[in-house]
């Protein structure tokens, strides 16, 4: 079947709809891979001009509560893909993943056929920002896939007792989906940089810097470590899943010879064992690894920045 609409509902000579009334359309909400949600797609459009009524089809089962286009459903919500533009939807209703495999009785308007095999997103872009821009929405956008990374804290040094500095604490990870209709034409991108090591006679390292895509989601930096001791993570907010590349390292002690520095987190750069720096971390959002303790104290290496990667998901072009 060819991917065209009919709408035998609608008079084109009047511009009236007559839509009909359906009641307990049965369907089961199910994860669709074309849209990345769970959902069910109805028989037939449904007139934004009436509500729309979905229970469970069960004894006593619940009414599930419409909520806006752009408001992402909690279990026991749902949202209707209403076109505003034109007043006729695809018949996509969408559902929290909570209600994967709920059997559902729906009662609408129905405007005529829908759309019966809407064309799968694909991929359009990549977009790797290693420096704070602007994302610009594209034509056709379905969804983005966003991945965020705070930036690498700074490894730490120490010049007593043979002990080395502990690494920096690697960035926060913060990964989410987002519906075209949530975003806006440009999103500010914000791409924390990497903590500065310690530099002797200083003994800590500083903190890495946020990273985020708007206010959709956010990482912070990790912490740069407090001389021998390793620094915290940075941690992932407000994203689908939200994550930390992992602390830093302490130091190692050998007494009466020398002080190994702690290894940086995530990515992280290796910690001295000879008298060079610790070495910086790595792409993305790695700890600096601590610096050397012993014949020659050395200083502690930089985190690296964060990163904020955008995948563009839309409409492919004829």
């Amino acid at each position: 079947m060819s991917n065209t609409r009919r709408n035998w509902r609608y008079n084109p000579f009047t511009g009236i709809y007559y839509p009909k009334q359906i009641t307990a359309e049965v369907h089961t909400v199910e994860y669709h891979e074309a849209w990345n949600a769970y959902g069910i797609l109805l028989l037939e459009a449904p007139s934004r001009d009436f509500s729309v009524t979905i229970t469970e089809n069960i004894t006593g089962g619940i009414t599930f509560a419409e909520v806006g286009r752009s408001v992402s459903p909690s279990a026991g919500e749902f949202r209707v893909d209403y076109d505003a533009s034109t007043f006729f939807a695809t018949g996509r209703v969408e559902f929290n993943s909570a209600d994967d495999g709920t059997v559902v009785l729906v009662s609408y308007r129905g405007l005529g056929e829908v759309l019966k095999n809407p064309p799968i997103p694909v991929l359009i872009s990549r977009q790797v920002f290693t420096s704070s821009g602007t994302w610009t929405k594209p034509s056709g956008l379905v969804y983005v896939n966003v991945k965020v990374i705070g930036g690498g804290g700074g490894g730490g040094a120490f010049t007593l007792n043979d002990i080395g500095g502990g690494g920096g604490g690697g960035g926060g990870v913060s990964e989410k989906t987002i519906l075209d209709v949530s975003l806006a034409a440009t999103v500010a991108v914000t791409v924390g940089t990497g903590g500065a090591g310690a530099v002797l006679p200083a003994n800590d390292g500083a903190a890495g810097n946020t990273s985020s895509f708007g206010a959709h989601c956010t990482a912070s930096g990790g912490s740069g470590a407090t001389s021998v001791n390793g620094g915290a993570s940075g941690v992932g907010s407000s994203g689908d899943l939200n994550y930390a590349l992992g602390p830093g390292h302490n130091s190692v002690s050998y007494p009466s010879f020398n002080g190994c520095g702690g290894n940086g987190g995530g990515p992280g750069g290796k910690g001295a064992i000879t008298t060079v720096a610790g070495a910086d971390g790595s792409p993305y959002g790695g700890g600096g690894g601590g610096g050397f303790n012993g014949i020659s104290d050395t200083n502690g290496g930089a985190g690296a920045a964060g990163v904020v990667i955008v995948e563009n998901w839309g409409e492919a072009t004829p």
